[in-house]
């Protein structure tokens, strides 16, 4: 569902990674940068082909959030495709609002397609609200460069009606690449059975 929609004043707007333009770039690595005082200046590299979405009042922008395509390799050995939520930011001045929260339900009804949300999180406890869930188990992040490292923010899942029927657990590893070196971790050290191909 590409297109726009207002509510209450707040105008959403979903843009394809390679539909923007210079100026809608960087005013979206503005925005995060202030929510978050950190780097996004990697934000449209990091993740070609993302779907972005994007909140404006009054024609300013004031709310953005991401999501691409990332597996979950399960404990199983079997991968769940997911939907990568992140860069999820509000407007400093403008937080505290409902901002975030209609940002997350859009961003909800457009993710159903695929077979489970996740995300990690600073505020777990807003995304509890949103029906978000923590995970429960080791997770593991593989690397562009090989390495698998422990994810340093707690991760989320939000069930969607592809998941599993079982709220999934256990040790997994995000976007996991062929092949992967375990590095010298105490997460790391608890999942290298999940770099096993499955059998056949």
């Amino acid at each position: 569902m590409v297109g726009a929609r207002s509510d209450q004043n707040l105008a959403m707007r979903i843009l394809r990674e390679p539909d923007f333009a210079a100026r809608q770039r960087q005013n979206v690595i503005r925005l995060c940068e202030a929510a978050f005082a950190e780097d996004f200046g990697r934000l449209f590299t990091r993740r070609p082909g993302a779907m972005h979405l994007l909140a404006f009042q009054d024609e300013v922008l004031v709310g953005h959030a991401c999501w691409a395509s990332r597996r979950l390799r399960m404990e199983d050995r079997t991968d769940l495709a997911a939907a990568w939520v992140e860069a999820v930011a509000v407007d400093p001045l403008r937080q505290r609002q409902g901002i975030g929260s209609k940002l997350m339900a859009r961003v909800a009804a457009e993710i159903r397609g695929a077979t489970i949300g996740a995300l990690t999180a600073t505020d777990v406890p807003f995304y509890e609200r949103l029906g978000w869930e923590r995970w429960s188990g080791d997770a593991v992040e593989g690397r562009a460069d090989e390495q698998l490292v422990p994810l340093t923010e707690p991760l989320m899942i939000l069930r969607l009606p592809k998941s599993p029927a079982s709220r999934p657990s256990g040790p997994v590893i995000v976007g996991v690449r062929e092949p992967v070196v375990v590095d010298g971790g105490t997460l790391a050290r608890s999942v290298p059975h999940l770099l096993e191909e499955p059998a056949g």
